[in-house]
């Protein structure tokens, strides 16, 4: 424990610096809190400490002379911290946008003062670069309408992720001949329903998981891939939050235990059915149901205590052996 939390002054901070200057927790504790002074970030931003550096570089609080000096660390991390510190200066994010490393360049996209920068960064060599402007809300529609034509899928999928994209680009993403990128299409809550609708039925299993796990996808096409032949697809739907109760119900019967087990740790599943799960022949759903932070506590106690769930588990691990400790058998 370090004696400082969210409330501690800026006096008693002062106080445990002072008498801490070489345990390298606290410190990192001190350059990451709101009440910590000028004087003492300052002294922090030359540790030698790489952590501690981060910390400051981090801290919402840390004026932007001190953040300056931080853009030329010889840490990338340190240094794209200060490429995501709203506090940054725009003369500072210029330089940043020209830094050697590309995570530092590719921290700015997340930075809404550095937005006026994406247009460059946008066009920038590497791709990781192209894709955390392609991924940043605060990039522009002309921007994102740019990079769909990008010769990278790493591109192109995260753009597909983006939740500010157009249903426009991504249509003509969910045509792409990648399959990472349509599997990006149906994974975006944003994606209009006819495409979820063409793209569950992908030839690719990942493309129709994604769809299935879709918190937006509707109930009839969630039905739809509840009989699909892929125990991954019908797992993604027995997990899906917006699953309906029917549809639950039919997979709690299905003949894969990892989709009922699904099904068993699904939170919105009745307590009614997680009863019936608790007595699954399969020891590997009835510890999906104890799992399950909607199973009454009766259900979970009794499945906890269970000897077999115990010894199974032990057959699992590698035959890790079952002991009794104060009259509970356990794994260890």
């Amino acid at each position: 424990m370090t004696g400082i939390n969210i409330t501690t002054s800026r006096e008693d901070i002062e106080k445990k610096f002072n008498s801490n200057e070489n345990n390298a927790r606290i410190l990192l504790t001190i350059a990451t809190h709101h009440n910590t002074s000028k004087e003492i970030l300052t002294k922090l931003a030359y540790n030698d400490n790489d952590m501690i550096r981060w910390g400051i570089a981090e801290n919402a609080n840390t004026p932007s002379d001190i953040l300056d000096i931080l853009a030329g660390d010889e840490s990338e991390a340190v240094r794209g911290c200060v490429a995501k510190n709203h506090g940054t200066s725009v003369s500072t994010l210029k330089k940043l946008s020209m830094d050697e490393s590309e995570v530092v360049r590719g921290s700015l996209a997340s930075n809404q003062n550095a937005a006026f920068l994406l247009r460059g960064l946008a066009k920038d060599e590497s791709k990781s670069v192209r894709a955390a402007v392609a991924s940043s809300i605060w990039t522009s529609a002309e921007i994102l309408d740019k990079l769909s034509d990008d010769e990278s899928n790493t591109v192109k999928s995260a753009l597909a992720l983006n939740i500010k994209v157009s249903g426009r680009l991504l249509a003509k993403l969910s045509i792409c001949d990648s399959l990472r990128v349509r599997e990006a299409v149906g994974k975006n809550k944003n994606t209009p329903l006819e495409i979820l609708e063409r793209l569950s039925k992908d030839n690719e299993t990942t493309v129709r998981k994604a769809v299935a796990s879709n918190i937006r996808t509707p109930e009839l096409i969630l039905l739809f891939l509840s009989k699909d032949q892929k125990q991954s697809v019908r797992s993604s739907v027995a997990a899906n939050p917006r699953t309906s109760q029917s549809i639950l119900e039919q997979l709690a019967k299905d003949s894969d235990a990892y989709v009922r087990k699904a099904v068993a740790r699904n939170t919105h599943t009745p307590a009614v059915l997680l009863t019936k799960l608790s007595n699954d022949e399969d020891w590997r759903v009835r510890e999906g149901v104890a799992e399950n932070i909607s199973t009454p506590v009766s259900i979970v106690e009794k499945i906890t205590l269970s000897k077999e769930l115990l010894l199974k588990k032990s057959q699992t691990r590698k035959n890790q052996p079952v002991v009794k400790i104060n009259g509970n058998l356990q794994v260890v």
